[in-house]
């Protein structure tokens, strides 16, 4: 059975130790930040490094600062500008060849651009499928789902995604591809999205297309 780590102190410079106080990460790191995967983020003298929970070292100290999407057990850091993404598997690193990684937390969904190109993927890292042969993040939600523009036959609509309690994401088309870039879209939705809500005052909750109705793929 594992015993849990918990971080130790001595001489402002930290540590870890087992449940029987015995010392298995000597106290020389400046600060030490505990995940929720288990892993530790360890600082010193201006550098980071990752521990696993049994303090072993996966990452030694680099010299660049290192931020983590928890949820996901990834993590990164920028050099010249960029962000290098990885995590680890069996405790081995595994470099994440991606441009961008955003986690929405309400959808457990990952949005990740690649040369350009956005696709969406799952909290078990499987893609989702939208039938769109192109899509772009918006920042507009509505309740607790997300809105995206989609390019289907070279043209633009709009879906959104959300995640029903303990269910899969679903897919929900808010108007069709009809329009010819995806700003034009991306204007309409907006005015929609105005619209609604100065109904909402008068019990109109959902938004609608252009045929007036929301529809489900």
């Amino acid at each position: 059975m594992k015993t849990p780590l918990h971080i130790i102190g001595n001489n402002k410079l930290y540590g870890l130790a087992d449940s029987n106080e015995i010392e298995i990460v000597e106290c020389v790191y400046d600060n030490i930040k505990h995940l929720k995967s288990g892993k530790y983020i360890v600082i010193k003298d201006k550098m980071a490094g990752i521990l696993d929970e049994r303090g072993k070292i996966l990452l030694y100290l680099q010299p660049n600062r290192l931020y983590t999407i928890q949820q996901m057990d990834i993590f990164y850091y920028n050099v010249n500008g960029k962000k290098v993404y990885f995590s680890f598997v069996n405790n081995q690193i595994y470099y994440i060849s991606v441009d961008k990684i955003r986690y929405d937390q309400t959808l457990q969904i990952l949005n990740v651009w690649k040369d350009g190109e956005l696709k969406i993927y799952n909290y078990n890292f499987s893609q989702i499928q939208t039938s769109y042969e192109q899509i772009e993040l918006t920042d507009l939600r509505q309740g607790n789902s997300k809105f995206y523009l989609g390019k289907k036959n070279g043209m633009w609509g709009v879906f959104r995604i959300k995640r029903p309690l303990k269910h899969e994401p679903e897919i929900i088309t808010t108007f069709e591809a009809i329009y010819c870039n995806s700003e034009e879209a991306l204007l309409t939705l907006k005015k929609l999205k105005r619209n609604t809500g100065r109904r909402h005052h008068r019990g109109t909750k959902n938004i609608i297309n252009a045929e007036g109705k929301e529809n489900n793929n």
